[in-house]
């Protein structure tokens, strides 16, 4: 539905294109994963299902509120949602310096009973700032406990951003021999990252991929190829973390 009436807000990921990264990335009930995306939450979505209700997922987003539109469509129930969780790139970018990353805590203010009632509306809309507040910080805490470990299962990249940063930035919280899978709509960015891997190597298996896909009319002596179709489903970036070869990495620097 979201690619039909508007491919841009998914970054033209088709199904088939999705079906393909949950494949290579092996998500399954009981996993830990790490996600990167701006699709609306489509992919976060997916995995969610797949998880249903065991496991961990985390969601590294750039603004204060992670893109979930369409995780509300799914009717996930409470326990499928408390494996979401989300992460700011800047409270992982301060714990990994060793910054504090707990803010300020509010002071509470004392009121009288006349300056109540006037406000009343304005103490109601704090004390919902103040909840929600409250949950991203959990949310937030939460995520970093479970990036610590440095044991996650897969990582999932769908980002308009450029990609190779991120991955570098998040492939070492993933356990040695486990997938990841990074999409984007153009080759050119997923080849710097696909050469910025190898330099690294950290990876085994790389492999860069067209996702392409062919709708069919099938009826009685009419079957044929649609002749609306899209011209390309994006591009996939593949491959399984190992430890680095410092005997290897020598002999070529």
């Amino acid at each position: 539905m979201y690619y039909s009436q508007n491919p841009l807000k998914t970054l033209n990921l088709r199904m088939d294109s999705l079906a393909q990264i949950l494949t290579m990335c092996n998500i399954h009930s009981g996993g830990k994963y790490v996600i990167v995306e701006n699709c609306m939450g489509l992919i976060v979505g997916a995995v969610l299902e797949r998880l249903d209700g065991r496991g961990k997922l985390v969601q590294v987003h750039s603004g204060d509120i992670s893109s979930r539109q369409t995780v509300d469509a799914y009717n996930f129930n409470e326990t499928q949602k408390n494996c979401l969780v989300g992460l700011n790139w800047r409270d992982l970018k301060s714990d990994s310096e060793g910054e504090s990353t707990v803010e300020p805590q509010i002071e509470e203010i004392e009121v009288s009973c006349e300056e109540k009632e006037e406000q009343s509306s304005a103490f109601d809309e704090f004390s919902e700032k103040q909840l929600r507040r409250q949950q991203r910080n959990k949310e937030r805490d939460d995520a970093l406990h479970t990036l610590e470990a440095c044991k996650m299962d897969g990582l999932v990249v769908a980002s308009k951003f450029h990609p190779t940063k991120i991955v570098l930035r998040l492939l070492p919280f993933l356990a040695t021999s486990r997938p990841f899978a990074v999409f984007c709509p153009y080759k050119e960015p997923l080849i710097d990252c696909y050469m910025k891997l190898k330099e690294s190597g950290t990876c085994l298996m790389l492999r860069l991929s067209e996702t392409w896909c062919r709708t069919l009319q099938v009826l009685p002596n009419r079957t044929h190829p649609m002749n609306n179709m899209s011209g390309t489903g994006g591009f996939i970036l593949n491959g399984i973390t190992s430890q680095p070869n410092q005997n290897y990495s020598n002999n070529f620097s």
